[in-house]
């Protein structure tokens, strides 16, 4: 029987799915066809992925198997006999059961010949040969595709030194089932195993990739591994910490380790980790004075330190595709993948690596920062706010953020930015001075953290000339008429919001604005009796029914307004709130509840943007002015119409 390949697929209708496979296929979100395939190979095959046009292969121990993406390229699927079993003519599957062999016998069946002729050249062929029982990792021969001299005088020593062959046993048998997540096992050349196996499937020892396991033979157990096993990649006998400590490329990252909770954990013997090991290079990166700044504070040089460092070992040959992994200061590092090699939060790794009694060690080239230790540059580009960013650097002011000590920042998102007119967009990108202003307009000084805003409060900008008003309306928070969409993303010496339009000091009054429209007559002929009549900090809402909104009113109650000053006076002041309310904070569906000067009204935003205040359809909104925020009305907030019962 030849074993059939899961691209040549049956149509659906002739597919009989036994209740085990179905549930199988609930669970594992396998499809239809590469069920149906399974079941058709009859007993005892197995699946093997493969990358198309590349020599990739993992052996799976399983019938029921999903196509998946490996570094970004999608796996075939195909079937063999599982281990230990073999066709037979005329029948369906592997009934077959192959006959028992020693491990080196084994191995050369499985794809490690070449391994076990290095073996019999290193004369270690009679050792496997006994009774047992042993474990080998044995090499497939594409390991031994490109062999180095030093890696064949390791294998083969030509005085009387131990063979690397032996570190790819142990004298015991131990099938993948038996281990952990972290096992550290003795090899026979004297330097530890570990052996780890993750949640996409994958298993490694000494983070060499295990493709085929648990392949029975009559002295032990044979697993076939990606590539030769070296001494040199294990430490003997120190942990992380000491690794760190005794290496000449980390002196940088040994004396911030001084005196830190980070350094006693990577001491720990009880707890394995990975530790992202930034280069004395990767510190000489930083602009002058950087270092000093960050190391000097504690906290910050604990939450930086904390970012290298993942609780648990990772090997990067088992990194499969795009993931997260919290580190021990709890952010996320981003791990992906791609036929290049592997990257952690972009920064492309060398399988550079060292395991320790206590975990894994990789150089890294670049500080990898945790919010807490960016610079307000770093995070703006961090969150992709690309147009901002070049804004940022065509103003000059970003040496003078970074090194400012305390400052809130309050940064438009990358649509926001194309809000502006393209001309005015362009000159921002091109122009220092026009960049400048609008930068300078967009930071305050102190950490103006989302827990110390109040409604109405007012923040002086950095230009030292304008100010800001806050909002805070049912969990929502505000500035100047714009709605923070991720808050209180912390730096070393900054605090940023990613707001959702660009800020813009207010130019023009109230009455300025509604007199060069020309067609609020009505409302503005009291209005400004009423502003005097009261005290404000530029924090009011203003809702500004037009002339034809007024036309509309009953005539005797258009007469009433036009000649008796104090109705006048009520009627606006019901259409005045003392705070800023703007409809880019509000929940589509809610039914806000706003006090006047005079009654409440209900503002309100439905599913396809439209505001209303009580009855009235909101024609303009969010309109800045030096008083507040205005909020053009196409009906009078009268007789009832404002939604308040």
């Amino acid at each position: 029987m030849a074993m059939a390949r899961l691209d040549s697929v049956r149509p659906l209708f002739l597919l009989i799915i036994i209740i085990g496979a179905a549930g199988a296929a609930k669970k594992k979100r396998i499809p239809w066809w590469n069920l149906k395939a399974g079941q058709e190979q009859g007993p005892n095959a197995c699946v093997v992925e493969e990358i198309p046009g590349k020599n990739w292969k993992l052996w799976t121990e399983c019938k029921y198997h999903n196509n998946r993406d490996i570094c970004g390229q999608k796996t075939r699927l195909r079937y063999e006999c599982c281990g230990g079993f073999h066709q037979l003519d005329g029948e369906s599957g592997c009934p077959g059961v192959n006959p028992m062999a020693d491990v080196l016998q084994t191995a050369r069946h499985y794809g490690a010949g070449k391994f076990v002729e290095f073996v019999e050249q290193a004369g270690l062929t009679n050792r496997f040969k006994r009774e047992g029982p042993f474990t080998l990792f044995a090499p497939i021969d594409k390991a031994f595709e490109r062999l180095s001299g030093d890696q064949r005088l390791r294998l083969v020593p030509s005085r009387q030194k131990n063979s690397t062959i032996l570190l790819h046993a142990l004298d015991h048998r131990v099938t993948m089932d038996e281990i952990g997540s972290d096992t550290v096992l003795p090899s026979l050349y004297g330097v530890d195993l570990r052996l780890n196996k993750y949640t996409n499937g994958m298993k490694t020892v000494n983070c060499i990739l295990i493709v085929r396991k648990d392949l029975q033979a009559t002295n032990g157990i044979v697993h076939l591994v990606e590539k030769i096993l070296e001494p040199f990649y294990v430490v003997p006998g120190k942990s992380l910490a000491e690794m760190i400590q005794t290496d000449g490329r980390f002196s940088e990252l040994a004396k911030a380790l001084e005196g830190t909770k980070c350094k006693k954990k990577l001491q720990n013997p009880h707890q394995s980790f990975t530790i992202l090991a930034p280069s004395d290079e990767a510190f000489q990166k930083l602009p002058h004075g950087k270092m000093e700044r960050l190391l000097n504070d504690p906290e910050i040089r604990e939450a930086l330190l904390e970012n290298h460092i993942i609780p648990h070992p990772t090997c990067l040959s088992a990194v499969t595709t795009k993931t997260n992994q919290r580190t021990l200061g709890k952010e996320k590092l981003e791990f992906d993948c791609d036929s290049k090699g592997v990257s952690i939060s972009k920064q492309k790794m060398r399988n550079n690596y060292q395991l320790g009694t206590n975990g894994v060690l990789y150089m890294v080239d670049d500080l990898i920062f945790p919010q807490k230790a960016m610079s307000a540059m770093q995070i703006a580009e961090n969150e992709k706010l690309f147009t901002f960013s070049h804004v940022l650097r065509t103003s000059g002011l970003s040496d003078v953020l970074e090194t400012m000590p305390n400052m809130t920042l309050f940064a438009p998102n990358e649509a926001a930015m194309y809000t502006l007119p393209k001309e005015e967009l362009q000159q921002l990108k091109e122009n220092k001075e026009k960049a400048r202003k609008f930068v300078m307009y967009h930071v305050v000084e102190g950490n103006l953290r989302s827990d110390s805003m109040a409604a109405g409060r007012s923040v002086r900008t950095l230009d030292n000339k304008n100010k800001l008003r806050i909002q805070v309306e049912m969990n929502a928070f505000g500035v100047q008429g714009a709605k923070l969409e991720k808050r209180d993303l912390g730096g070393n010496n900054a605090c940023m919001h990613i707001i959702n339009k660009p800020l813009k000091p207010p130019t023009e009054s109230v009455e300025t604005f509604l007199r060069s429209k020309g067609d609020f007559t009505y409302f503005a002929k009291g209005l400004g009796q009423v502003l005097k009549s009261f005290a404000h900090n530029g924090t009011l809402t203003i809702m500004a029914p037009n002339d034809k909104a007024f036309r509309e009113l009953p005539e005797e109650t258009l007469q009433k307004y036009t000649s008796d000053r104090k109705y006048m006076q009520k009627i606006i002041k019901g259409h005045i709130a003392d705070h800023m309310v703007t409809f880019s904070m509000l929940r589509p569906g809610l039914k806000y509840l706003i006090k006047t000067k005079h009654t409440p009204v209900y503002f309100t935003l439905d599913k396809i943007g439209r505001g209303m205040i009580g009855e009235a359809e909101v024609l303009e909104s969010d309109i800045t002015v030096t008083e507040g925020v205005i909020q053009v009305l196409d009906k009078v907030l009268v007789n009832g119409n404002n939604g308040h019962k």
